[in-house]
């Protein structure tokens, strides 16, 4: 009980500190996830492609919590 506690206050904190000029890249932020979604969205895995590093791995996790992956690659064109 204690540790949540601990956990919930500073999870306040935290919040409480944010304010709207921390986010000066906002803008960027936006434009990207409305990039990562569009794409997917219209199935332009060229585009959706784009929105990930070369390297990534895609990590599937199964409902008994055991996970697999892909490369980029395979997972574009799976």
């Amino acid at each position: 009980m204690r540790g949540f506690l601990v956990a919930l206050l500073s999870c306040s904190l935290l919040l409480s500190a944010c304010n709207r000029a921390d986010y000066a890249e906002e803008p960027v932020l936006r434009t990207f996830l409305e990039r990562y979604f569009s794409t997917w969205s219209a199935q332009d895995m060229e585009g959706y492609g784009a929105c990930f590093d070369p390297a990534a791995r895609i990590t599937f996790v199964d409902q008994s919590g055991h996970g697999s992956s892909q490369g980029l690659t395979d997972f574009l064109h799976g």
